[in-house]
């Protein structure tokens, strides 16, 4: 029998002032996205969820795993790359540079937060 692995990329987040990226829910399109999803796999036969500790991950697969009854197990590994301290969220402006200069060298390590490389380990 084979198994099958489905990545799903959470649904449209706000990036909203004073808030973190691990509470980021979702907006309204992203709520639309999660339920587009549940419909597109609704017939797969999943039996297991794991998602990143970030609401809008959570919050994307909540409705199907909640329809087959699973429950959701949350693996910290899963979680993004930090980029600065206190797991502030950033605007584009901030972190589109921040991004490209980490690309241009995964070693880079910016201020309070951690180089892609450390993050890929």
């Amino acid at each position: 029998m084979a198994n099958f692995i489905y990545m799903v990329r959470h649904g449209e987040s706000p990036k909203l002032p004073g808030g973190t990226e691990r509470t980021r829910g979702l907006t309204a399109k992203g709520e639309a996205d999660a339920r587009k999803i549940t419909e597109k796999l609704r017939l797969e036969g999943i039996q297991a969820f794991y998602s990143s500790p970030y609401l809008r991950a959570i919050h994307t697969i909540a409705g199907l795993a909640q329809e087959v009854g699973a429950e959701i197990q949350i693996v910290e590994d899963l979680r993004e790359i930090h980029f600065s301290d206190g797991n502030k969220i950033m605007s584009d402006q901030e972190l589109y540079p921040l991004l490209a200069t980490m690309f241009a060298d995964p070693h880079f390590v910016p201020v309070g937060g951690e180089s892609i490389h450390a993050c890929q380990k």
